[in-house]
């Protein structure tokens, strides 16, 4: 359980316009993932800012809580990437290629996008196939992202629970 913040955009908390504090049930995953999200950023792949908080309401303490920075438009822009792209979390639970990628940004725009990536990627094989996959996707990055993943066997992360990003702007 938790809460999450929402800052004015002229107010940000270090760079942050959305935060998410949680309540651990377990002191391991209170340490544990703020050093999966710094392990990540040493594999080179972008990752929230997270801290930890003693956290009190009404002047009674609620307890050490982890702070998790909301990916969304602010956290791509403090990643240097492209914020009006088309940004995707991706669901286990949904149905089909549209429905297990919840949209973030220009959510009334579709996903024409991600299906004509899917449908160039089933047209092409071989040589051209890994060509489309040079010219498309971070492929250093998505190893890493893979990698460190398995190192700290964030098994969560595989097929849902991260987020992408179609950077819309020229050879993006």
């Amino acid at each position: 359980g938790g809460w999450k913040v929402h800052f004015h955009q002229d107010q940000p908390l270090l760079e942050m316009t959305g935060i998410n504090l949680l309540f651990e049930s377990s002191p391991r995953w209170v340490l544990s993932e703020p050093l999966a999200y710094d392990f990540y950023r040493k594999a080179g792949v972008p990752s929230p800012i997270s801290h930890h908080v003693r956290l009190w309401m009404d002047q009674r303490p609620l307890g050490y809580h982890l702070l998790v920075e909301q990916p969304n438009k602010a956290f791509l822009r403090r990643q240097g990437r492209d914020e009006n792209g088309n940004f995707y979390k991706l669901l286990w639970y949904g149905q089909g290629l549209v429905g297990q990628h919840e949209k973030k940004i220009h959510p009334h725009t579709g996903h024409q996008d991600l299906v004509d990536l899917v449908e160039s990627l089933n047209h092409t094989s071989g040589t051209a196939q890994w060509e489309l996959i040079q010219k498309q996707f971070n492929v250093e990055e998505m190893i890493n992202y893979y990698a460190a993943s398995m190192c700290i066997q964030n098994w969560d992360g595989f097929w849902n629970n991260y987020y992408v990003l179609h950077d819309l702007r020229p050879g993006g």
